[in-house]
C-alpha cells in the first residue's frame, strides 16, 4: 500500500538505498539526502547485491553514516531484508528488479574497469 500524502510519520521509515550504480553515481547527493534522512529519525540501510568477498572495502567510508550495511549475495533484495527481520519502507535502487529476483550474472561493481581487469586475471 502506498500513501498518497503525508502530512507526518508515526514510526521511522525504513529506507534503503543500493550501492553500485545508485549511491556512487552521486556519492555527495547521497550523503547528503541520508544525513538529512537519519536527522529527521529515518532509519537508513545501505543494500547491495553483491558477494561480501567482492570489494566490500568500497563500503567502509558509508558505515559510519547509515544504519547498517547488508550483502545480500545475489539473492532478491526484499526476501533477505525481510529475513533478517527488516521491513523495508522505501528503496532507491538502479536496478529495481533485485528486489524481487536473484541476480544470476557475474559479480560485479561500480568500478566497472577493475572488474573487468579481474575478471581477465582469472
Amino acid at each position: 500500500m502506498c500513501l498518497n500524502t503525508l502530512t507526518h510519520w508515526e514510526k521511522p521509515l525504513i529506507i534503503a538505498i543500493d550501492f553500485d550504480n545508485t549511491i556512487t553515481a552521486d556519492p555527495a547527493l547521497f550523503r547528503e539526502y541520508i544525513n538529512m534522512a537519519t536527522r529527521r529519525g529515518h532509519v537508513v540501510y545501505i543494500v547491495t547485491a553483491r558477494l561480501k568477498t567482492v570489494h566490500p572495502e568500497d563500503l567502509d567510508p558509508w558505515r559510519g553514516i547509515v544504519d547498517g550495511v547488508y550483502f545480500t549475495e545475489h539473492k532478491a533484495k526484499r526476501a533477505f531484508m525481510e529475513a533478517q527481520g527488516i521491513k523495508v519502507d522505501v528503496m532507491i535502487d538502479d536496478c529495481p528488479e533485485a528486489w524481487v529476483e536473484d541476480y544470476n550474472g557475474a559479480p560485479r561493481t561500480f568500478d566497472t574497469e577493475r572488474d573487468a581487469q579481474e575478471k581477465a586475471g582469472e
